[in-house]
């Protein structure tokens, strides 16, 4: 499986030619369109840098999408897809999130965890508003696994995961 972003109508589900998040299965072989953000806000509904877990079961993305009610404001926070559930979780909520840096996310093998750059205090470890690396734990859990002084996002790259879990 491979998931990919574009605002092109694909498979005919995207008329109105937002930024959609789609993955391709080639043992079927088919292409998925796995957001459907018609007639949102204009400039609202964007998707991006999707990583998808090694056994093909989840894509970990940034949105500004509103995707399980829980991001009306339209800022953009990391979600999380469950292909098998056809199921969205919402890894950040953040007010008005400026928030992630847009640091394409990593993701392990199961996809039940998830590795992400970003400069919110989401839980109360970050109040400088660094950029920090923090994973996020299926049983919804953020843990802060770094802490730096001083700011600057040029100090990190988009995290990545082996197939445990391990950074």
């Amino acid at each position: 499986k491979v998931a990919f972003i574009s605002n092109r109508d694909i498979i005919g589900n995207n008329p109105d030619l937002n930024t959609q998040l789609f993955f391709f299965d080639a043992t079927i072989p088919a292409i998925f369109q796995v957001t459907n953000t018609l007639n949102s806000p204009p400039g609202s509904a964007q998707q991006s840098v999707p990583a998808i877990s090694g056994d093909g079961s989840h894509i970990a993305f940034l949105s500004t999408s509103d995707l399980t009610g829980s991001n009306s404001d339209h800022g953009e926070e990391y979600f999380l897809y469950d292909i098998v559930d056809d199921d969205f979780t919402q890894l950040t909520n953040l007010p008005n999130a400026a928030a992630s840096q847009g640091g394409r996310p990593g993701i392990n093998f199961s996809g039940t965890e998830v590795n992400f750059l970003h400069v919110g205090n989401l839980n109360g470890q970050n109040p400088d508003g660094n950029v920090e690396l923090f994973r996020w734990h299926f049983l919804d859990q953020i843990t802060h696994m770094t802490t730096t002084a001083g700011g600057g996002f040029e100090s990190f790259t988009s995290p990545t995961m082996n197939d445990s879990g391990s950074l």
